[in-house]
């Protein structure tokens, strides 16, 4: 093989990495933009339950099944968050800490911003 065969050899070798990179960093941005849109539903959501809770605590007629709604709407929309969450950390080598939902590298022992074990329980 020629210096110039193995010039071509690396420069494909070259472009596919940074093809697979772009193509990782394309796919990570979609992730952390459906994040963002998630949250922004939250927002709104926490927002009109406060809305709904105020105006009826103060006509005096509390309804709880209006507010267990949308709780429920919260928890589905939060269940989807912690989804996405998850799989852009997968992409980037890390895990989520189950108690405080940060991004920690993958072989950590210990979150490193609430101290939470990450370690896996072995079943005896």
């Amino acid at each position: 093989m020629s210096i110039l065969d193995d010039v071509m050899v690396n420069a494909k070798a070259a472009i596919d990495d940074f093809g697979k990179k772009a193509t990782d960093i394309a796919d990570s941005s979609v992730l952390a933009i459906s994040a963002n849109n998630i949250k922004n539903e939250i927002e709104k959501k926490y927002t009109e339950l406060g809305r709904i809770y105020y105006n009826e605590v103060k006509s005096g007629s509390l309804d709880l099944d209006d507010l267990e709604d949308l709780t429920g709407e919260i928890d589905i929309l939060m269940e989807q968050l912690h989804a996405v969450q998850a799989k852009r950390a997968s992409m980037r080598n890390r895990k989520i800490c189950p108690k405080c939902k940060n991004a920690v590298p993958k072989d950590s022992s210990f979150c490193n911003k609430c101290g939470a074990s990450l370690e896996e329980e072995s079943e005896d």
